[in-house]
């Protein structure tokens, strides 16, 4: 499979994931990727991040931290990586519930307002 940069130079998935190192203590970021792989353009860290999950779906085993990505090598690089994602996961749906109660609340509001106007 092939995937284009903004240039339309071609950026193969193999390429990306020889970039990224084994360890989470080597993890390296989007635009060193795109750096490394001189596929520089506006939009390249979507590009890259994109390939990067395709690649997971794929099966390849690649965490991400503060400091980028990196190929999971141990038990407990696994482990601390999916307890991040969870903790993440658990953070999102608070987000998503306040959202649902806000715009509720926005909407009863409105609808007071709209009944104390007649």
């Amino acid at each position: 499979m092939k995937f284009y940069d903004t240039l339309n130079e071609s950026v193969f998935p193999e390429d990306v994931l020889c970039t990224i190192p084994y360890g989470k203590d080597s993890a390296v970021s989007a635009d060193y990727i795109a750096n490394k792989l001189r596929c520089l353009g506006q939009n390249s860290q979507p590009h890259i991040r994109k390939i990067i999950r395709n690649a997971i779906d794929d099966g390849f085993l690649i965490g991400s931290c503060i400091n980028g990505y990196f190929i999971i090598e141990t038990a407990k690089e696994f482990k601390e990586y999916i307890e991040s994602l969870e903790s993440r996961k658990i953070g999102i749906q608070k987000r998503i519930n306040h959202l649902y109660y806000n715009w509720a609340m926005k909407k009863e509001v409105q609808l007071s307002m709209s009944l104390e106007e007649r």
